[in-house]
């Protein structure tokens, strides 16, 4: 039986920070999906993901769309039937936003 220890706001500064950067993650990923299909007209449907340990990826459906990713797209793998990439924009959330997870549960630790 594992006990989880949870430090409550206001003890630690970097924690409270975090926590509020994880409270508003789907928003955070919603709008960086928005400027990523702005971006990239030719693929009309992703989702951009948090994935605790990998960073943050671009998740497409795998309906016949490699021809029309970016050249700057890096296949990661592919789960079932979506394919996942990093690009310039969660490249940039890896940068900003970081692993919050794990950063949140080494901070309570």
């Amino acid at each position: 039986d594992t006990k989880l220890l949870v430090v409550r706001e206001g003890i630690n500064e970097d924690l409270d920070r975090a926590r509020s950067v994880y409270e508003v993650l789907d928003s955070i990923l919603s709008d960086r999906a928005q400027r990523i299909l702005q971006a990239t007209p030719l693929v009309q449907e992703i989702r951009v993901e948090y994935l605790p340990h990998v960073g943050f990826l671009v998740a497409v459906p795998d309906s016949g769309v490699l021809d029309l990713i970016p050249d700057n797209w890096d296949f990661i793998f592919k789960q079932n039937d979506e394919l996942f990439f990093k690009e310039p924009t969660v490249k940039d959330l890896d940068e900003e936003v970081g692993d919050i997870q794990s950063e949140i549960l080494d901070l309570q630790a």
